[in-house]
C-alpha cells in the first residue's frame, strides 16, 4: 500500500516536473516580435518663395478736362472786302467763284463784285475784274441785239452754272432787262426786253451809275475808276486785245458799244471774241 502511494507520488512529481519544463521550452522558443518601426520619410523642404518686391502706387492722372471743338474759321476777306450781308452801295463783295489764277490745279477764285445799287434786300453787283474774253455774237452780222446774241446764252448758261452753286443761285434773281437804243450816229433800237439771271450793263445804267459825262460828240466819258478793270491772269491768256468790254446796247455804226474809261458809241464788230472782255453783271436777292 505504501508502496502504491510512493509510486503515485513520483508518478505525479514527475509529470509536474515535466509540465514545467515544457513550459520553459516554450518560453525559451517564442520570442516576441518586436513591433515594426514606422521609418519617418524625411520632409521635403518648401521651396523658398520669393517675395514680391512692392510695386509702387500708381499715382492717379488727372482726367484731362474736354477741350471744345475750334469753330473753324472763315477766310479772311481780302482787302477792301466786306460780307454780303454788309453789302452797302459802293462796296466791293465775294459771290461764286471762276477760274482767274490760271492755275486750274487749285481750283476757281472767288468773284469779286461791286455793288451798284440797293433796292431793300436786292443788290446790283458788277465785276470788278475782266473774267473772260467773249465775242459779242459768235458770227458777223451788220446788226445785232442782246436777246439774240450768244454772249447773252453764254453767260446764262456756262457761265451761270461754272460760277455758281445751287445753293447760290437761289440768290440770283431772274432780272427784267430794257435795252436802249443808240441815237449818236444815227438810230438804232435795242431789241425787245429779255428775262435774265446774268447779262451785262447797257450804256444807260452806266451813264446812271458811274456819271458819265454824254457832252461829247466822241462819245461818253466818267472819272470814275471802276470802269477801268483790269484782266485775270486767266484773262490774259486768251485776249489779245486791251481792257474795253461789252455793254449790251447796239452800236451807232459797228455792232456794239464796249466800254471803259471812255465809251466810244459808234461801237465794235460783234465777232472779235479775241479782243473784247467780258464783264458780268447780276441782281442778288440777300433774303429770296
Amino acid at each position: 500500500m505504501k508502496r502504491r502511494v510512493f509510486l503515485f507520488v513520483m508518478i505525479a512529481m514527475l509529470g509536474l516536473a515535466a509540465c514545467q519544463e515544457s513550459k520553459d521550452v516554450e518560453k525559451q522558443g517564442v520570442t516576441e516580435t518586436p513591433e515594426a518601426t514606422v521609418t519617418a520619410v524625411p520632409e521635403e523642404e518648401p521651396e523658398a518663395t520669393v517675395t514680391p518686391e512692392p510695386t509702387a502706387t500708381p499715382v492717379p492722372t488727372a482726367t484731362p478736362e474736354p477741350t471744345a471743338t475750334p469753330v473753324p474759321t472763315a477766310t479772311p476777306l481780302p482787302e477792301g472786302v466786306v460780307e454780303l450781308s454788309d453789302a452797302k452801295v459802293g462796296a466791293t463783295v465775294l459771290f461764286g467763284s471762276y477760274e482767274q489764277d490760271n492755275k486750274t490745279g487749285n481750283g476757281a477764285e472767288k468773284i469779286q463784285w461791286y455793288v451798284l445799287d440797293r433796292k431793300g434786300d436786292e443788290v446790283l453787283l458788277f465785276s470788278k475784274y475782266l473774267l473772260d474774253v467773249k465775242a459779242f455774237h459768235s458770227d458777223y452780222v451788220e446788226y445785232i441785239t442782246w436777246e439774240e446774241c450768244t454772249l447773252r446764252t453764254w453767260l446764262n448758261n456756262d457761265f451761270y452754272n461754272t460760277a455758281f452753286t445751287d445753293d447760290e443761285k437761289a440768290f440770283i434773281k431772274l432780272s427784267k432787262l430794257t435795252t436802249n437804243g443808240n441815237n449818236f450816229y444815227k438810230s438804232v433800237g435795242g431789241g425787245n426786253d429779255t428775262e435774265d439771271n446774268i447779262f451785262v450793263l447797257s450804256t444807260n445804267e452806266c451813264r446812271d451809275y458811274f456819271l458819265m459825262d454824254t457832252s461829247s460828240d466822241m462819245g461818253w466819258k466818267s472819272e470814275d475808276d471802276r470802269l477801268l478793270a483790269e484782266k485775270t491772269k486767266y484773262t490774259s491768256g486768251r485776249a489779245t486785245g486791251g481792257n474795253g468790254w461789252w455793254t449790251r446796247t447796239p452800236g451807232a455804226m459797228y455792232n456794239v458799244v464796249t466800254g471803259g474809261g471812255y465809251f466810244s458809241m459808234y461801237g465794235t464788230e460783234c465777232d472779235e471774241w479775241e479782243k473784247i472782255c467780258v464783264r458780268p453783271a447780276l441782281w442778288l436777292d440777300l433774303n429770296p
